[in-house]
């Protein structure tokens, strides 16, 4: 029985950041069973919460605009649910606030997201970074080699990046495009800047847009 279908949104950072999405959704029902919220659940022999979240954030990426859709067999007043599960998750995950949505299965999906990359070397180094950047949104086109369900498959990923701005010292945010195609950010940073490991700096997802 479906009777309210509800967004919550949420930030994932910290320790939470390295938790995989098959862990997230776990841990988000265990919560969900916590705070007793009334979930509707498929049908069969093996019944699961109908929840659906947006696009997984790649291992060691953080998140400040993260959500999921929720169906609910009864209605509830929405800061009752709030009350009821934000003690109940995981150090890590908050939640920020909860929508109503219509009761349709498919729920739109961003287009664009944008991204705050934070550099943790010093200010000369930041220097090269920023040209790179700089270099890439001069360019036309960027063709990659990237893993995909089929193999190996080149990318031009110039399309996917709208633009790049420099809000603070040692940062960047970065907004992907996707309309077209959607490729991993944090695949996407790593081919932008080739020369930078993964403890070089962090990456944050700050705004979803529809």
């Amino acid at each position: 029985r479906k009777a309210a279908h509800i967004r919550l949104w949420y930030a994932k950072q910290g320790p939470a950041a390295f938790v995989s999405q098959l862990e997230l959704q776990a841990l988000f029902e265990r919560a969900m069973r916590r705070a007793k919220l009334p979930l509707t659940f498929s049908q069969g022999h093996h019944p699961m919460p109908l929840v659906s979240f947006c696009r997984a954030l790649p291992v060691g990426v953080s998140g400040r605009a993260e959500y999921l859709n929720v169906f609910l067999r009864q209605d509830m007043a929405l800061d009752e649910v709030f009350e009821a599960l934000a003690p109940c998750l995981s150090e890590g995950l908050e939640l920020l606030k909860i929508e109503s949505l219509s009761m349709g299965k498919k729920q739109p999906q961003s287009v664009a997201e944008v991204f705050l990359l934070e550099f943790s070397g010093t200010e000369d180094d930041w220097k090269g970074v920023r040209t790179q950047l700089e270099e890439f949104l001069a360019q036309e086109s960027r063709v990659a080699m990237f893993p995909s369900k089929k193999g190996i498959r080149s990318r031009d990923v110039r399309p996917l990046v709208e633009s790049i701005s420099f809000p603070a010292p040692l940062a960047a945010e970065i907004v992907f495009n996707w309309r077209e195609l959607y490729v991993s950010p944090l695949n996407i940073v790593r081919e932008l800047l080739p020369g930078l490991a993964l403890t070089d700096f962090h990456l944050t997802k700050i705004e979803q847009r529809f």
